[in-house]
């Protein structure tokens, strides 16, 4: 999507062990995203949110965090609070600036967690004391 300077979503899916999460697939769910006069847009349809769902059970996996792109800055949005995917506590939402065109995962990225205060952005230490790419 960000060769086309859109924005692009996937989901990281797993299993949640005590404190850990371990992310067993990567879900790239159909989706619609366009360029209006205002900005960017991602959006998911219903039959989109229905197979993801579909995939999670049948796969005894669970949502464990949304990565989506932003054009330029990372930063959770207006519309990332109100239309997130991720709705349980302690999920993570991952957005990634310059549609993902970096080499480092988390270079730049704003790392948040839903808490029930709502969505926190964690620092760069907590992200990389959280968070191991293997």
């Amino acid at each position: 999507m960000g060769e086309r300077y859109l924005e692009g979503l996937v989901i990281w899916a797993g299993v949640v062990r005590g404190d850990l999460c371990e992310i067993h697939s990567v879900v790239v769910p159909r989706q619609s995203s366009i360029a209006t006069p205002s900005g960017l847009l991602l959006s998911l349809d219903d039959t989109s949110l229905h197979d993801l769902n579909r995939h999670l059970y049948e796969s005894g996996q669970r949502l464990i965090a949304q990565v989506h792109s932003h054009g330029e800055h990372a930063y959770h949005s207006e519309t990332d609070n109100k239309h997130s995917i991720v709705t349980a506590l302690g999920g993570w939402s991952i957005v990634v600036p310059h549609f993902a065109s970096s080499d480092d995962l988390l270079c730049d990225c704003a790392v948040l967690r839903l808490s029930r205060d709502g969505w926190v952005e964690l620092s760069d230490t907590e992200v990389y004391n959280l968070i191991e790419v293997i």
